[in-house]
């Protein structure tokens, strides 16, 4: 069976980014199936979704990137 990749999109969101992306995380802990990876691509200006990603390294397996441009 192959991987699935769970790909999330991500920004501040008016302060509210990490806590939507929590939510999310937290749901994705509890799912059954568990051969599957959450790639978080994260286009905040701030680091809080980097932290959020850090503390559920050992709980998902997550691939985090930031991108530098806004673009």
């Amino acid at each position: 069976m192959a991987k699935i990749s769970v790909c999330i999109p991500t920004w501040e969101c008016g302060g509210h980014g990490s806590q939507f992306l929590a939510d999310l995380l937290e749901s994705a802990k509890t799912q059954t199936l568990t051969d599957f990876e959450v790639c978080i691509s994260d286009h905040s200006e701030d680091d809080h979704v980097e932290k959020l990603c850090d503390s559920y390294y050992n709980d998902l397996d997550i691939k985090y990137y930031r991108n530098t441009s806004r673009r």
